[in-house]
C-alpha cells in the first residue's frame, strides 16, 4: 500500500489498495483491511485533533 500524505503527519495510514498492483481485488472486501483503515483513521483524528 502506499502512504500518500499521512506520513506527514506522523501518521501509518495507508492508501490505495491491498494488493500491490493496485489491481481491483476481493481481498480489499475483508474484515482485516477494513480494520486497519479504521486503526489508520483514528492515527489521522488524533493528530488532527492537536491542531
Amino acid at each position: 500500500m502506499s502512504p500518500g500524505l499521512a506520513h506527514h503527519f506522523g501518521s501509518t495510514f495507508k492508501t490505495g489498495n491491498i494488493n500491490a498492483k493496485m489491481g481491483f481485488t476481493v481481498d480489499n472486501f475483508h474484515e482485516k483491511p477494513f480494520l486497519d483503515v479504521v486503526e489508520s483513521v483514528k492515527e489521522l483524528v488524533e493528530e488532527a485533533e492537536k491542531f
